[in-house]
């Protein structure tokens, strides 16, 4: 029987490509976020607007909220992984176990133990 994957070979230059595309992706959010973020508050990190305008003022208003909302939401997702985290375990916990075996193995394995019991009758 063959084993699981055989036949298809991995090709190196399509997981380059991935992987590479990956990257660019990442990079390119980054710096979409970086404009927008800028283009909002007139400062590309963390620092408060520094700008007397009605959207400078706005931001500077709402900060505090927006990071209370956000910390609130974060709980709820931490809550969330740490149940599904619980229920993995339970489900670990009431696996019978044993280990995977190729028919190969299963066959000699039968055979060794119809070799003990033989042996103690």
């Amino acid at each position: 029987m063959p084993t699981p994957g055989a036949g298809h070979a991995a090709s190196p230059s399509l997981a380059l490509a991935a992987m590479m595309f990956a990257v660019a992706m990442t990079f390119i959010d980054q710096t979409i976020v970086r404009d927008v973020t800028e283009a909002i508050t007139g400062n590309a990190d963390t620092r408060a607007p520094t700008g007397d305008g009605a959207l400078a003022t706005t931001v500077r208003e709402a900060m505090p909220g927006i990071r209370r909302d956000f910390t609130e939401a974060d709980q709820w997702v931490f809550y969330g992984m740490a149940v599904a985290l619980a229920l993995g375990y339970c489900c670990a916990l009431r696996h019978p176990g044993g280990r995977a075996a190729t028919p190969s193995t299963r066959a000699a394995d039968e055979a060794a133990d119809a070799a003990a019991d033989e042996d103690r009758g």
